[in-house]
């Protein structure tokens, strides 16, 4: 059975990049399959595994969010980086800070995340 675990807080500096890597690190060691859903504009934990160029790519949660809130199919770019360590990631970039403010108009909003879910994405293996 999946689990979803979040890791939220408002207010920065209070080591959810940090507690999202060394969970997910801790339970990859325990043979359970995890993705991490980038879902800071600052994409501290993305960077944190070694994916600098987010801001320079279309393969990011912006960019599936974006689709959609759009009603467009989900980009063929877009992808979830895979890690030896048996970590899987959706990027962020800074793009989402505007896809926030969309948001706030967007017609069923708290559903965007659940309908990403249900499409098929690419896995890519780095």
């Amino acid at each position: 059975m999946a689990r979803i675990i979040s890791i939220v807080n408002q207010k920065g500096g209070t080591g959810k990049s940090a507690c999202t890597a060394n969970l997910a690190v801790g339970l990859a060691q325990k043979n359970m399959k995890v993705l991490i859903v980038d879902a800071d504009p600052q994409s501290d934990v993305s960077a944190g595994f070694g994916y600098r160029d987010c801001d320079d790519s279309n393969e990011t949660l912006t960019a599936l969010m974006d689709a959609v809130m759009k009603d467009e199919d989900i980009p063929s770019d877009c992808y979830i980086r895979h890690q030896a360590e048996g970590i899987d990631i959706i990027c962020s970039n800074i793009g989402l800070a505007g896809t926030e403010v969309q948001l706030v108009n967007a017609m069923s909003r708290e559903y965007v995340l659940k309908q990403i879910q249900m499409c098929e994405i690419t896995v890519i293996r780095w």
